[in-house]
C-alpha cells in the first residue's frame, strides 16, 4: 500500500515493452482537462483525481470569462467573472483536504481583491440602473470597471500563473498514482482499517462533507429573515449558489436525484436574487418579502431528506 504522503521510494524499473500490438488504441498520459470541459465525478474517483479535475476545469472557466471581460469590459462580463472566481474559491475550498497546505489558501486570498473590485462595478451599474441611467452614475460605473480590470490585468501574472502551477503539480501527483498531494495536511476524519492510508475513495467523504456545510451557510441566515435587507438576499444567494456547487459535483454518482436538487436551488436562488435587484432597482423593500418563504423551501424537512439521500448514496 502507499504511505499516507505522496512522496515514495524510487519506482521499480519498467518491464521491457511489450511487442506492437496494431490493433490496440494508443494511450496518453493523463494531462489536465481541455478547457471547459466538466469534470463528472464519481464516488469511486480517487480524491487527488478529483481535485486535479475540478481545479483545472474552474480555472479554464476563469481564464475564458476574464479573457471575455478584458475584451468588453461591460458589468455583464463582470457579474460572469465575478461567478467564474466564486466557483474557482468554492473548488479550492471543498478539496482542501487534498492540496498542498498553503498553496490554497494563497490562491483564495489573491482572489479577494478582484473580487471586491468586481462587486463595486456591479454596485455602480445597478445604481445607474436604477438611476435612469445618471451620467454621474454611468461615469462611475465605467471608472470601477476599469479599476477591475487593471486589478485582473495587474495580478494576472502572479496568482494566474500560480493557480496553474498548482493545477499542473496536482495532475502530475495524480498521474504518478498519489491518492494526496505530497504536502497536503493529515486528515483525521476518516481512515480505512488500522494502519491504512486514506482511501482512494475518500472523495466520498469530502464530498459529503462539503454539501452539509454548505448547507449550513444557507440555514445561518435564519436569524435575519425578520427583516430582510438587499445585502441578506445578496447572501443568501451566494450561499444558495455554493450549496449548488457542492451538490453539482456529485452528480456522476448519484445523477438523477442530484439534477432534482440542483434545478430547486437554481430557482430559488434566481428567485432571490431578483428581489434583490428589484428592492435595490425600485426601491421597494417589500420585494425581499419572498426570502422567508425560500428559505423555508430550501431548508425544509423534505429538502433536508433529499440531501441526505445524496449523501448516504455518495
Amino acid at each position: 500500500r502507499r504511505p499516507r504522503h505522496a512522496e515514495t521510494a524510487a519506482p521499480p524499473p519498467a518491464p521491457p515493452p511489450p511487442s506492437p500490438d496494431p490493433g490496440a488504441l494508443p494511450v496518453e498520459a493523463p494531462t489536465l482537462r481541455p478547457a471547459l470541459e466538466r469534470p463528472a465525478l464519481t464516488g469511486d474517483t480517487p480524491l487527488l483525481r478529483g481535485a486535479e479535475a475540478t481545479l483545472g476545469y474552474h480555472l479554464a472557466l476563469f481564464d475564458a470569462r476574464a479573457e471575455r471581460f478584458l475584451a468588453s469590459r461591460v458589468p455583464s462580463d463582470a457579474r460572469r467573472l465575478l461567478v467564474a472566481a466564486h466557483g474557482l474559491r468554492l473548488a479550492v475550498e471543498t478539496f482542501e483536504a487534498a492540496l498542498p497546505a498553503e498553496a490554497g489558501r494563497r490562491l483564495v486570498a489573491a482572489l479577494r481583491p478582484l473580487v471586491q473590485d468586481l462587486d463595486a462595478a456591479l454596485d455602480r451599474a445597478r445604481a445607474a440602473v436604477a438611476a435612469g441611467g445618471r451620467e454621474d452614475l454611468v461615469r462611475e460605473t465605467t471608472e470601477a470597471v476599469a479599476t477591475a480590470a487593471a486589478r485582473l490585468e495587474a495580478g494576472a501574472a502572479a496568482w494566474g500563473a500560480r493557480a496553474r502551477r498548482l493545477a499542473e503539480r496536482l495532475a502530475a501527483q495524480s498521474a504518478d498514482g498519489a491518492l494526496r498531494s505530497d504536502d497536503a495536511p493529515l486528515a483525521d476524519d476518516y481512515v480505512g482499517p488500522v494502519g491504512d492510508a486514506p482511501a482512494a475513495t475518500r472523495l466520498r467523504h469530502v464530498l459529503g462533507s462539503a454539501v452539509w456545510a454548505r448547507f449550513e451557510a444557507v440555514r445561518a441566515v435564519e436569524d435575519d429573515l425578520g427583516a430582510p435587507t438587499p445585502r441578506l438576499a445578496q447572501h443568501l444567494a451566494v450561499a444558495l449558489s455554493g450549496l449548488r456547487f457542492v451538490v453539482g459535483l456529485a452528480e456522476g454518482a448519484v445523477r438523477g436525484p442530484v439534477r432534482d436538487v440542483t434545478v430547486a436551488l437554481e430557482a430559488a436562488e434566481r428567485e432571490v436574487v431578483e428581489a434583490r435587484e428589484r428592492a435595490v432597482r425600485d426601491r421597494d423593500l417589500d420585494a425581499l418579502s419572498v426570502l422567508p418563504g425560500v428559505w423555508a423551501e430550501v431548508t425544509g424537512r423534505s429538502f433536508r431528506k433529499r440531501l441526505a439521500a445524496i449523501v448516504a448514496t455518495v
